[in-house]
């Protein structure tokens, strides 16, 4: 009976190393799945920045807002009404509000301009702009936009008389616009 519990417990020992063993490669194989899911997610962060970088030079590109913010509060909005869309030097601000009467026959207004300086920033995981437009409705007003690597896009809107707006929304370029642009007033 001796002999045997000593076998007994030369074999459980066995078994525990053992398991021990594959749990420290499971541990090993799992940190190195983590660590490919994190690579492949910084190399289609980069493909996806490098791909906006070149919309932005180019000029041909949307940020379509799900939310606007104002001197009033702010407000949730239909992406696809509410939109900056810089296509060469042109520039077309909309925004409008499906409860409310506006000047474009959307509930809000739309507004041309034209480009008249623009100056781009990289960083590591963003492109800034920085662009002085010139409207007919607005006079010169001052765009300032940040195009995130995930696409995310941020534009803040600064003009004559106190005028400030914040866009919020999503990157697209112009080849994927789904938009409804409304009339305009000049």
């Amino acid at each position: 009976m001796n002999k045997l519990g000593m076998i007994l417990v030369v074999l459980l020992s066995m078994l525990g190393i053992d398991s021990q063993a594959s749990d420290k490669t499971k541990k090993e194989l799992r940190k190195q799945e983590r660590a490919a899911k994190k690579l492949e997610k910084e190399r289609l962060l980069m493909e996806n920045l490098d791909s906006i970088r070149s919309s932005v030079q180019s000029k041909a590109f949307v940020l379509q807002a799900d939310m606007l913010r104002g001197r009033y509060g702010t407000v949730n909005v239909l992406d696809a009404n509410n939109f900056i869309k810089i296509n060469g030097d042109q520039v077309v601000i909309q925004t409008a509000n499906p409860h409310r009467i506006g000047f474009n026959g959307l509930g809000g207004i739309t507004i041309n301009g034209q480009i008249i300086q623009y100056d781009i920033f990289e960083d590591d995981n963003a492109v800034r702009i920085n662009m002085q437009v010139s409207t007919v409705e607005l006079g010169h007003i001052t765009l300032s936009m940040t195009l995130g690597a995930t696409g995310n896009a941020w534009a803040h809107l600064r003009g004559n008389f106190g005028l400030q707006v914040s866009f919020n929304g999503q990157f697209t370029a112009l080849d994927n616009l789904r938009q409804f642009e409304g009339m305009r007033l000049f």
